[in-house]
Parts: C-alpha cells; structure tokens; sequence
C-alpha cells in the first residue's frame, strides 16, 4: 500500500510509479504495524498526484497521521504535505482549487476539510457529528456519507 503506478489507459505501459514507502512510518514508530500509513486514495489533476496517507488507529498511537500529500508527476518532487488529522476519509475530491475530504475517528473531532490544492493548508472545516467516509458530488452539491449520517452541502463560491 505504498506504491502508486500510473499506466497509460490505451497501450497500459506504465507512465509512473511512485514510492512512498518513506512515509510508512512516523519517526521512532518504524517497524510497529500498529501504526504503519498506507494510500486511501489518490488522483492525478494537470502535473500533480494527489493521495492520502493514514493509519487505522486513534492518533493518540501515533499523532502525524492522517494527511494529504502532492506530487510533481514529472519531477517525483513532494511539493507540500498537509497538517495531519486532515484525511483519513476514503477518499477525497477536487472542488477547482481545492480538496475537499475528511477526518475523525471514534473518539476523534470529526470534520470535513476544504484544503487548498496548490499549498496543502487547510483553508475552512465544519464540524460533522461522525467521521466522513465518502465524498460524492451529485449535480451541485456535495453529499458526505458518515458512519451514521448523511449530510449534503450546497456549495457556492
């Protein structure tokens, strides 16, 4: 769960493979499978792959978790890496210069993210009542499936 390959959609030759088996770990967890991040989701958009990396546990095991990191796709560079406890939704979607995605867990604050995608700093968050699993937009909204609730935002400029 730490290697993303991209391949071309008409011939499937592999146009790029990224390793992120650097961020497996937070410094001095290394090699404790209790807390080892791996990719949720990722996207490509222009020059720039998007993924998310976390563990399955409460942060409080190991509190750099939970974040979203771009890519340069042409130089493999790490351009920006998000606050932690931003992501550990799913997935995550692009809303034109922003991601939008989520975080929260058991005894966690719950909060879906409005994240700039050009920098990685978290520009706005709302408070859910649990911890957003799946973002969806359907026309003009955007509709967030938590663990027990249903939530749809209309989003405006």
């Amino acid at each position: 769960m730490s290697v993303i390959n991209v391949y071309d959609p008409d011939d499937y030759s592999l146009l790029y493979s990224f390793d992120f088996s650097d961020f497996e770990y937070e410094d001095g967890y290394e090699g404790n499978a209790f807390v080892n991040r791996g990719i949720k989701h990722c996207f490509i958009t222009g020059d720039y792959l998007y993924a998310s990396l976390f563990h399955n546990t409460y942060a409080d095991s190991c509190p750099d978790n939970g974040y979203l990191i771009c890519v340069d796709i042409n130089t493999g560079e790490v351009v920006w890496i998000s606050d932690p406890l931003v992501c550990n939704s799913d997935n995550f979607i692009r809303w034109g210069d922003h991601i939008l995605c989520g975080y929260g867990f058991t005894d966690e604050a719950d909060y879906l993210y409005v994240v700039n995608r050009y920098t990685g700093a978290v520009e706005d968050r709302i408070k859910l009542k649990k911890s957003p699993d799946y973002l969806q937009f359907v026309d003009d909204d955007l509709w967030v499936r938590t663990y027990s609730y249903d939530y749809v935002f209309t989003i405006e400029e």
